[in-house]
Order: C-alpha cells, then structure tokens, then sequence
C-alpha cells in the first residue's frame, strides 16, 4: 500500500526537525509527552550547534535527576536516522548507561515510522549497533575497552557524521584519585577516536570538583575557548532566585543543601565547584618531586582491613632520619597476587627492605608472599578525628612530598576535602602514617615529612 501524503510528511517532520522527533519517538516509548522546560531547550539548541560544526568541543553541566541522557540519546538516534553513514561513539562511567543506551537506541529503531525509512536496517552486535552502510553507534564505559570504533568518517569533514558522547564520565562517590585517572583514560583512549579532526565532542555532566572531566578538558582547550570552537552550557539549579525546575529542586531544598552541605550545592547543583582548603591538610603543607634518591627505606602499608574495596597509601621513609620520600596512593588493588605485586614493585623502586603493616592483616600467606621483605606489625589509629588534629601540628614547619604527576595531585585534593567528605579513608591512612613516623619513634619534623 502506498503512503500517504499525511505519512510522508510526518517523515519528512522527523527527519528535518529534531524537536518534533523528539515528540514522536518519545511518546512512541514511553506513551507520555515529553516536557520541554527551559533547560532542554536550551540544551536542544547547543545539540543543534554542534550538529551544524559550529563547535569542536560543547561542554553540558546540569544537576542530576534532570533527564539529560534521554535527550542525548535522542539527539544520537536523530542524527543516525538522519544519515545511515553517521558513526557515533557514546563512553559514561557506569554499564547500566551504556546497556540503557543500546536499549533505547534499539526501541527507537523498531518503531515503524522510523524502521521502514532507514537507508540501511540497523543491527545490535555484541560490540555495537550498526549497518551495513558503516554508520551505526558504540557505546562503551570510560575505562572500557575502545579500541577500533571511532567516530565520524575519514571522507567528509564538511557535514555531521558522528561525534564523540561523554555522558557523566564520574560517580558521584568516586575520589579524586579515581576522577583523575577516568581523566587519563578518557584523554589517551576516547578523545582521539575521531576518524577526522572536525568530529566534535560533547561533554555532559555535573560538576564533582574543579578537576573532574569538565575542569580537565576545559583547561587542556582552553585555547578552543578563544578562538570559539568551543562552548560551556552552565544550567545552575537556581538563577536570581528561580530553580531549574520546581518538581525535581525546589527552592527551600535548594537553600537547605548550601546550609549543610555547601561542596555538594556548588558542584552538583550550581556547577560552580570550589577552591577547598581543608581544615587540617592545606596548601602549604604539600611539595612535589620528580624523582627519588636510593637511600635504604622502609615502607608503611596503610588501608582498611574491613573494606578491601578501599584505597591503600604506601608511603617509604629513610631509615636514618625517618624523612618520607614518596607516597603512593592505589585503589581498589587489595586483591592477592596484584596487592603483593605493587608492594614489592613500591619496596624495589625506593629500595625499602622492612614493611610494615596493620597486625589485623599479618597472617603466614602475607608475611610467605611479601619475602625477601621483612614485615613489621602496625597498629592503626581508631580515632581519625582526634588523630587529625594531632597530625596537623606535626606538620608545622614540615612537608608532605608527592610525585609531580596528576594523580599525586588529586591525592593532594582528596586529603584536603577531610573532614567534609565522606571518601575519608585517604586521610585515615596518611595520619597513621603521620603518627607511626612521628608519634610512635618519637621524632620530631624538620625539614620535610
């Protein structure tokens, strides 16, 4: 049966006007309307821009629970119903978004009105969704493998043909050790998944801290700020007194979260996350080195015996003078032969000969799997608060020494945050630290810690 003039035009609709798509397709999976507010306009219109290339790089900082990744994942189908050679590449931190993202992207391509008029019909592989014509889309987590698929197409650079996703590269929970290494992973493994230099890059997510993916990419581009081919979209959770939107933030709540908990209302709500200069560890109390000297030391192993999921802190100290010369900070490696493995590797690079370690984790395996190493008990502080206190005046007129690369600086971060973090951990371990070298042996802070 031939169509209808009233079909074809509901085509042509979807086709050339992303707002109506967004109406059909929504109402198609979901059986509701979909509520343009004043915010998905105003991210509607900067999705627009880059579909016309008029930017390289667009950065989306908004609040959560405001339905962002549905119009991401809207604007994505459009663009491949659009053209059946557009390539898209999607990366977020969490499984559940990306088999979200496929789901979503297979619903809207069984619907018929968009099935029926596809260049080519798309197909759910294990590694993406594409067709036969090479368009299509992979999705994958920011630390995943990314391998192979990249986005756009090498033989056209004057039309959209794809572009590269990053949907809330963070937990909300995760440190700022682990935000810096999503950073790492995300600038050597999915920035340069461009198959031409002109596939732009769309980063949307809540601020965490200063130096999560939005900080870190708007200072690595900051010369595509200046030249315009790159733009920041700040949607606040309240402007001149007005909330973004009453339902999911009204104002009492609002004003309720700046009053108790003043870090989570300018990150995630106000995207305006702040300078933070802890209560006990602050600026002046950290330096940095490139490099070590090969005195003999001794390393301390500092972590939580109750949650191996926690961050370990290694720190080794010379023998001599009890002067600490490098601190190392690892998460989630508490895991056998991967544990040992960085001890010994930590003990060989700063030539330590005696560990010690908390009592509760002694046991004949360890003390068998950390040999040639000699291993020493370590009691651990219960109580951090008190403790911290305490550690901060061991720090007057000394230093704590961190390598000079981006995850010693995070560290930095993350100590600084005590107490207002809940991701305290990182403090516990380098105050027990603090108090093993200083407290227990009875010496005293000079130059350096």
């Amino acid at each position: 049966m031939s169509e209808t003039f009233e079909q074809l035009d509901i085509i042509k609709q979807i086709q050339d006007d992303f707002e109506f798509f967004v109406n059909f397709i929504h109402k198609r999976i979901t059986g509701e309307e979909f509520e343009w507010l004043g915010y998905n306009k105003k991210i509607k219109t900067e999705l627009m821009n880059v579909y016309k290339l008029q930017y390289l790089l667009l950065f989306i900082n908004i609040p959560p629970r405001l339905g962002k990744t549905t119009l991401l994942t809207y604007f994505v189908a459009w663009t491949m119903f659009k053209s059946g050679k557009t390539y898209n590449n999607y990366y977020t931190y969490s499984d559940l978004l990306v088999n979200r993202m496929y789901s979503t992207i297979t619903k809207i391509f069984k619907i018929p009105e968009i099935s029926e008029h596809v260049e080519s019909t798309y197909k759910r592989e294990k590694e993406d969704f594409s067709n036969s014509l090479g368009g299509g889309l992979f999705a994958q987590t920011t630390l995943g493998q990314v391998t192979g698929f990249g986005a756009g197409r090498k033989d056209d650079i004057d039309n959209f043909n794809g572009c590269i996703v990053i949907d809330d590269p963070h937990k909300a929970q995760d440190s700022i050790v682990r935000i810096a290494s999503a950073n790492s992973a995300i600038k050597s493994a999915v920035l340069n998944r461009k198959n031409n230099h002109r596939v732009p890059i769309i980063v949307i997510m809540q601020r965490l801290h200063k130096a999560d993916t939005t900080g870190y990419l708007m200072d690595l581009y900051s010369d595509y700020f200046t030249d315009g081919r790159a733009k920041q979209l700040k949607l606040s959770a309240e402007i001149n007194g007005k909330p973004i939107a009453h339902k999911e933030y009204p104002l009492e709540m609002l004003h309720l979260e700046k009053e108790k908990d003043p870090s989570y209302y300018w990150s995630q709500l106000m995207q305006e996350p702040q300078n933070v200069d802890g209560k006990y560890f602050k600026n002046q109390h950290f330096e940095t080195y490139k490099s070590t000297t090969k005195d003999r030391s001794s390393t301390i192993i500092s972590f939580n015996p109750e949650n191996t999921a926690e961050p370990i802190v290694l720190v080794a100290f010379k023998k001599k003078d009890k002067d600490a010369v490098i601190l190392d900070y690892q998460e989630n490696i508490i895991e056998a032969d991967s544990f040992f493995e960085s001890v010994h590797e930590f003990c060989e690079e700063n030539n330590s000969k005696k560990v010690y370690i908390p009592s509760s984790l002694i046991t004949k395996t360890v003390k068998q799997e950390l040999k040639p190493l000699k291993v020493e008990e370590l009691e651990e502080s219960a109580n951090v608060g008190l403790s911290a206190f305490y550690a901060v005046g061991l720090l007057k007129g000394g230093k704590i020494k961190l390598k000079d690369d981006e995850l010693y600086t995070a560290f930095k971060e993350e100590l600084k945050l005590y107490p207002n973090s809940k991701r305290d951990f990182a403090t516990k371990a380098m105050i027990n630290v603090l108090e093993v070298l200083f407290v227990r042996t009875g010496s005293t802070i000079k130059s350096s810690l």
